[in-house]
Order: structure tokens, then C-alpha cells, then sequence
């Protein structure tokens, strides 16, 4: 799972696949699924691969 998610991040020339834009209603899905990993493993995996950045967690 770790290196998908190296791979992921690599492969987009190291920008998140939590930044690009969605079509439509699936840009509000973001923020409550990044609420939910707050604090958990999760969260940890995910910014140790930089697909969660600092300003996300705002």
C-alpha cells in the first residue's frame, strides 16, 4: 500500500491526488473524509507519502 502511494504522488509529478479538482459534488466529499482520519494511522500513512499536505488539514 505504501509504495501506491509513493507511486501515486510520483506519477503526478509529486502533486496530491487529493488536489486535483473533482467534477461535481464529489469536491464536497473531501473535507469530511479528511475530518475523519484526523488523528488516526491513516492520517499518518497518508502525510508520510505527501498525499495529505498541512493546509488540507484546515
Amino acid at each position: 500500500m505504501r509504495e501506491l502511494l509513493d507511486a501515486s504522488v510520483k506519477l503526478m509529478d509529486g502533486v496530491s491526488p487529493l488536489e486535483i479538482p473533482l467534477p461535481g459534488p464529489l469536491n464536497l466529499v473531501k473535507k469530511p473524509l479528511l475530518k475523519a482520519v484526523k488523528g488516526t494511522v491513516v492520517e499518518k500513512v497518508l502525510r508520510d507519502h505527501n498525499v495529505i499536505k498541512d493546509y488540507m488539514m484546515k
